[in-house]
């Protein structure tokens, strides 16, 4: 799965909460009903548990790289981009 999925599938998880939360308010609002549904549950969990969860791999994914290598560099992919920490930058003084 890649970030752009990732941040995708987040936001169809978003859509379909707010979705099922808004008619989970009209239609019980519409009927008069005062007790419990499984419609509230479906909501919360779209939020919750699809949206969050997502959003979540994709804060990880910022800080550990786990859904694979990015390529900085788009122009000219057949060169590695120098990243920090290398020895060259660790003789000039310029590692983290």
């Amino acid at each position: 799965m890649t970030i752009r999925a990732s941040l995708h599938a987040a936001h169809v998880y978003m859509i379909l909460g707010v979705v099922s939360g808004l008619y989970y308010r009209e239609l019980t609002k519409h009927n008069g009903f005062d007790g419990e549904t499984q419609l509230s549950v479906v909501h919360t969990h779209l939020l919750a548990l699809g949206m969050l969860a997502f959003l979540i791999v994709l804060a990880l994914d910022k800080l550990f790289t786990l859904l694979g290598k990015r390529v900085t560099n788009r122009r000219n992919t057949s060169e590695p981009v120098p990243g920090p920490g290398l020895p060259a930058d660790l003789e000039k003084g310029n590692a983290l």
